[in-house]
């Protein structure tokens, strides 16, 4: 990855590094194409945070209950690893959120995978066996988003 003078750094690909948060939520249809669209219940992460950030945030809070109040502080789990505009965009969208942040495991490894990452390595980052993210890749050729 590259910094370049006009922003974040950049990848060879020409995406943003993962991590980055613009404080302009992303639309769904400006996601980027290479990535299979989120499903219903990932979709409101996606809309407030980016598709990359929303990656990491379901990555590193997925499966756990997260509080997301009307007036987000600081020192919260949620502010201190993505920022506040992060916290405040997440939090300008609570009542479409479950109390529960989705594990995603599907998405997520078809996401790692369009990433060009391996299947040993989604298995890593999933905590899961090989077996179950070859499914799920299989699926997503099925789907036709491959």
């Amino acid at each position: 990855m590259q910094a370049t003078a006009s922003g974040p750094a950049k990848s060879s690909s020409g995406r943003a590094g993962r991590g980055t948060f613009s404080p302009e939520p992303r639309k769904m249809a400006d996601t980027d194409p290479s990535y299979p669209p989120p499903p219903a219940h990932v979709a409101p992460y996606v809309d407030a945070l980016g598709i990359e950030t929303a990656i990491e945030f379901l990555l590193a809070f997925g499966g756990s209950a997260l509080y997301t109040p009307a007036t987000p502080r600081q020192r919260g789990a949620f502010a201190l690893k993505f920022g506040m505009d992060a916290a405040r965009a997440l939090s300008a969208r609570a009542d479409r959120l479950q109390p529960r942040v989705p594990l995603a495991s599907r998405w997520l490894a078809q996401c790692l995978a369009a990433e060009g990452r391996s299947v040993q390595d989604i298995c890593r980052i999933l905590r899961t066996l090989n077996t179950t993210v070859r499914s799920y890749l299989k699926d997503n050729k099925v789907d036709g988003m491959a």
